[in-house]
């Protein structure tokens, strides 16, 4: 009888493939060096998502979100998909070379040669021994939500959520009963907001970690040695935005307007979608800039005006002033802001999420203290790495109760 080898090594499920998000993109990254880093034999699972169509999107999201978040998101989905079908092939063929970047970026990263969907993700368990789940809004729900649970992983497998989102402030009962299901044989799991810690902990009757995002898990050298310089020479304020908020663009170029600076901007394309606010938004408009691009003009910048949660992370590894924007104004505890608004109270930032035009001016000139930040940002990385080590010498004999998983 031939003896046939057990799986080895990681796999780490994240928004990896084909993720042309400058944030998802770039954790992924970071997630990847650092756990080669401690164990030295892990690759990004290829895995393509299910795109759900769109009268299913707004299906899923009337199952997750509240009616007036729902109501909104389905006007800004319409106008948006009107948008990029008035401007599409101007957009395209502009975006051509920001494809290219994010291609070559994303296959620098070590990852699976077989590309999954979700009829043959199950096929991955031949190859590893342990899943790693996170970061990002890998629990935001929709088609793919049992998959980013791992349902997939046989029950001998190692099972690891690390810095896991979810984006909201509450869970439904049909997320709560998926939640209850699909994590109980998780060896361990942490998530990246405390609101979301707090929520699964009374939830399902667990301890859960609260941890950083895989960003910060890389110091600000190792980022500085693979971005790319920028060409401009000019004072600029760097601005990025995900949200589809008029106020914001105003706001933002307002700002750059009275610091005598250029506004740079990053108009935002998903697959289907564009903002026709982003159009005309901003004196530089970067259709082109990749991932290692991204990094070196956002550090390059005089300040940063942003409503995401990564650009306001790589702001506090730079040290660069700036400020955050509420992405939905009406309701600033709501999901992309609550995201902000936890990051912020762990660095006593609170009011740096903000769209008063004096106060922003003020927190720019005034700037903040990054030693306290970075002395800070130095404690959590500690605490985030050692959970992150004990979790990968986890032995089954153990049990779950230190590392992050343990029953109330």
């Amino acid at each position: 009888m031939v003896n046939r080898k057990e799986p080895e090594g990681i796999g780490i499920l994240t928004y990896y493939f084909r993720n042309n998000n400058f944030g998802g993109i770039l954790q992924a990254y970071a997630l990847q060096c650092i756990v080669d880093e401690i164990n030295g034999d892990c690759e990004q699972i290829s895995y393509q998502l299910t795109s759900a169509s769109f009268i299913k999107k707004i299906i899923n999201i009337i199952k997750y979100q509240p009616l007036k978040t729902v109501v909104k998101t389905i006007q800004e989905k319409i106008c948006a998909k009107i948008s990029y079908y008035i401007l599409g092939k101007k957009i395209r063929n502009q975006c051509a070379a920001r494809r290219e970047r994010f291609k070559n970026f994303e296959e620098s990263i070590p990852h699976s040669a077989i590309v999954y969907g979700k009829d043959d993700i199950k096929f991955a368990n031949k190859k590893y021994s342990t899943f790693i789940v996170g970061s990002d809004q890998v629990w935001n729900g929709g088609e793919n939500f049992d998959v980013y649970c791992l349902s997939f992983v046989d029950n001998n497998k190692r099972k690891i959520a690390y810095a896991a989102s979810a984006g909201m402030t509450f869970i439904g009962k049909l997320q709560f009963e998926q939640f209850k299901r699909y994590l109980q044989d998780f060896s361990a799991i942490s998530v990246r907001e405390k609101s979301l810690s707090d929520i699964l902990s009374k939830s399902i009757g667990y301890s859960v970690t609260n941890v950083l995002d895989p960003v910060f898990l890389l110091s600000r050298k190792q980022w500085e040695e693979i971005c790319i310089k920028p060409m401009i020479t000019e004072p600029y304020i760097l601005c990025y935005m995900l949200g589809r908020n008029k106020k914001q663009r105003t706001i933002a170029q307002e700002i750059a307007n009275k610091k005598g600076c250029k506004l740079l901007t990053f108009p935002y394309i998903t697959t289907g979608e564009f903002s026709f606010l982003d159009w005309h938004f901003g004196d530089i408009r970067d259709f082109s800039s990749g991932p290692r691009e991204f990094i070196g003009l956002l550090s390059n910048a005089q300040a940063v005006i942003t409503d995401s949660f990564h650009a306001t992370a790589f702001s506090l590894i730079f040290g660069k002033n700036f400020c955050a924007l509420p992405r939905y104004s009406e309701k600033p505890k709501s999901m992309a802001n609550n995201r902000i608004i936890g990051l912020l109270e762990q660095f006593s930032l609170s009011d740096r999420l903000n769209d008063n035009i004096e106060s922003i001016l003020f927190f720019l000139q005034q700037g903040f203290d990054y030693k306290q930040v970075e002395a800070l940002m130095s404690v959590f990385r500690e605490d985030s790495l050692n959970w992150l080590r004990e979790s990968l010498d986890y032995e089954e004999d153990q049990g779950r109760k230190e590392y992050g998983f343990e029953k109330e």
